[in-house]
């Protein structure tokens, strides 16, 4: 039998990096709220452009909003 010990069982003991997790998890995080976020825009800007498409032209000029431009406007939702 031999008295040497494997690098395996004798090597440093194992450390977590937990700084670099905790800011990759922060990182992770911020990009999910930022992603989630837009998808609230776009999701209320489709919903605006279906409300409003529903009207007629008459009704979309008492607002103050011609029919082509109804695009832009809810798409300028998304851009903020």
């Amino acid at each position: 039998m031999s008295n040497r010990q494997s690098g395996w069982i004798a090597g440093a003991p194992i450390s977590l990096p937990t700084g670099d997790v905790r800011s990759a998890g922060k990182g992770l995080w911020a990009r999910m709220l930022a992603a989630f976020s837009a998808w609230r825009r776009r999701t209320a800007a489709a919903m605006l452009y279906g409300e409003l498409a529903k009207l007629s032209d008459v009704e979309l000029e008492r607002r103050g909003i011609a029919r082509g431009d109804l695009y832009r406007l809810t798409s300028e939702i998304t851009d903020r």
